[in-house]
């Protein structure tokens, strides 16, 4: 088995291997420099929320693949690549949450479980509810993780205020993007963004502080990981380009920006952790 196929069992897709890592750590850095504590029961949570948004994925593919077939959507999935194939990392990504259930709990894991089966097979098979469920996709995938750890780590509680307070910085710009691409009024979206963010806000009064500097933190990582990743693209660029395109990716100067900003959040999150 190469490289890429075994990369793609175990992440079945690079938003699982890239994308939602560096979103995770978006959210979760600020919490950690303001007194949150990383451990081993953290990590496993974030791991696992990982994986039980992956169903979302196998799913959408496995009810779309005629489709995209027919469309010629040449997706970077395990499906995709090799071929209607389902069977690996569906067994993988079961074992990864079934290993959740047993060591954090199986009443949340396997509601979150169902909770990302539902959304993906509504996404894929209600079309014009697209708008709907692509921005409770997006609030599931943020809010997972401190939900997984409210039975262990009540302080994440606070993570999980915060992480919706901001969600309109977060989710905007691409809500927007999508909404152009699948040409449906984004306004409605936008709406109940703020309005969300607003009663977290206002839920979270008593820890306005703590709000304002998680807020302040959150962008100024934002800004300055971003300035980082264009810097270092051009060299990153010169190394992995090739074999980027060899993979037959198209967009290659954003797939190299997307790996580095994830390596950078990683190694904040090292440091942060160490120190």
């Amino acid at each position: 088995m190469g490289k890429e196929k075994i990369l793609l069992t175990v992440f079945y897709n690079t938003n699982t291997a890239v994308v939602n890592p560096t979103v995770y750590l978006k959210f979760l850095l600020p919490f950690l420099l303001l007194g949150g504590k990383f451990s081993w029961v953290v990590g496993l949570a974030y791991i696992v929320a990982l994986y039980i948004y992956n169903i979302v994925y196998i799913v959408n593919d496995y009810i779309d693949y005629a489709r995209d077939m027919a469309e010629k959507r040449q997706k970077k999935s395990f499906a995709h690549l090799y071929g209607e194939n389902f069977t690996q990392p569906a067994l993988w990504t079961a074992l990864v949450v079934g290993t959740g259930a047993v060591l954090l709990g199986w009443q949340t894991v396997l509601s979150l479980a169902l909770v990302a089966l539902i959304l993906g097979v509504v996404h894929s098979k209600v079309r014009g509810l697209k708008p709907v469920t692509f921005l409770l996709l997006r609030l599931f995938r943020i809010t997972m993780p401190a939900l997984l750890l409210l039975p262990y780590e009540p302080v994440f509680r606070n993570l999980l205020m915060l992480s919706l307070a901001v969600f309109p910085l977060y989710n905007l710009k691409s809500y927007i993007e999508y909404a152009e691409l699948k040409r449906f009024n984004p306004k409605p979206g936008i709406f109940a963004s703020v309005v969300l963010s607003g009663v977290a806000i206002y839920l979270f009064k008593q820890n306005v502080e703590l709000l304002l500097k998680y807020s302040a933190l959150f962008l100024i990582l934002l800004g300055a990981v971003k300035a980082v990743s264009r810097v270092l693209t051009p060299v990153a660029l010169s190394l992995l380009g090739e074999t980027l395109k060899g993979m037959g990716y198209e967009d290659v100067e954003k797939k190299v920006e997307e790996l580095l900003t994830l390596v950078i959040y990683l190694l904040l999150l090292g440091a942060v952790v160490w120190f």
